[in-house]
């Protein structure tokens, strides 16, 4: 689908701000072209997509659209600021990552980064499932894979890219047959399962959800609502986090959860996802090498957070 260009606005972002960092941060190939962010945005009757370009101390905020309404516009606008976090504060946060063995590289080198938000917590919770017991590269392949084929094609004029939305819960519904072709394995019964939910709820609750633990509900509720107080705990985290701060073996879920609060505070679930950014996601034996090397890579020469955007997958 063709769309038009309806509106555009100039906005200033919270300093310090990184553009590149933030639009590059989880981005998919059609998301971020090293210039400019592409937001698309479903509103189940209507469609949208945001391009959002740097000007000086501001960015310019493009609207483009199948419809003129205004209400679309609006939300089209606060979608997109949410999405890339212009609005947010995150100087107590940078205050914290000082000296911090893996996050001092944010006060420093990452300073203006916020983590890519998604428009939902739907959306939050789809990306969740498709990390469920896979590799970096593994989980967003699957993602990727299902906005091809179960999203909506939008297009803007003088761009050949074709950018997908995500697909609503009512399209994995109706689409459910295309999910085997997704190659997301069993996690296609919990993506149905979700769908369903989000159909008949509107809670937060997504623990609830058949095959939806702590840290994929976690994770769904930092990526869809910036709800940071959670530190999503998973066998990554486990591991990493008592080497990295204690030198110490594995640790329970609750102890994770105990350090992080007591080290992060009201910021442990960004801590978590900007952890899993400055070090590139990477697998926990080459990670631990590379940490007592004391070489972190967040810019490695593979698909990676702040370098999804330069790879198909």
């Amino acid at each position: 689908m063709l769309l038009r260009h309806v509106y555009s606005l100039n906005v200033k972002p919270v300093k310090p701000y990184s553009f590149d960092l933030t639009a590059s941060c989880y981005a998919i190939s059609w998301e971020y072209d090293g210039h400019n962010a592409y937001i698309t945005l479903d509103y189940d009757k209507h469609v949208s997509l945001v391009k959002v370009s740097p000007r000086e101390d501001e960015l310019l905020f493009e609207v483009y659209a199948d419809t003129s309404s205004s209400d679309i516009i609006d939300s089209a606008i606060r979608d997109a600021r949410f999405i890339l976090g212009v609005d947010e504060d995150l100087t107590n946060f940078y205050g914290l990552c000082k000296n911090d063995p893996l996050l001092g590289i944010l006060a420093e080198r990452f300073i203006g980064m916020r983590i890519r938000a998604v428009q939902n917590l739907w959306q939050g919770i789809l990306i969740s499932i498709c990390q469920q017991n896979a590799s970096f590269k593994q989980g967003w392949k699957m993602l990727l894979n299902i906005r091809r084929k179960l999203g909506k094609p939008l297009q803007i004029p003088n761009n050949p890219r074709i950018m997908f939305t995500y697909p609503s819960p009512r399209q994995v519904i109706e689409k459910f047959d295309l999910l085997k072709d997704c190659r997301v394995g069993y996690r296609d019964k919990v993506i149905l399962n979700a769908a369903r939910f989000f159909l008949e709820n509107e809670s937060e609750e997504l623990e609830k959800i058949k095959g939806i633990g702590q840290y994929s509900a976690r994770l769904a509720r930092i990526l869809g609502l910036r709800k940071y107080d959670e530190f999503p705990v998973d066998r990554w985290f486990s591991v990493l986090i008592p080497k990295v701060y204690a030198n110490e073996d594995k640790w329970t879920i609750r102890r994770v959860e105990e350090f992080a609060v007591k080290k992060w505070d009201k910021w442990a679930g960004l801590a978590a996802v900007m952890i899993t950014v400055i070090t590139g996601a990477k697998t926990l034996t080459k990670l631990l090498e590379d940490i007592q090397q004391g070489k972190l890579s967040p810019l490695p020469d593979e698909p990676a957070p702040l370098t999804l955007w330069r790879y198909e997958t």
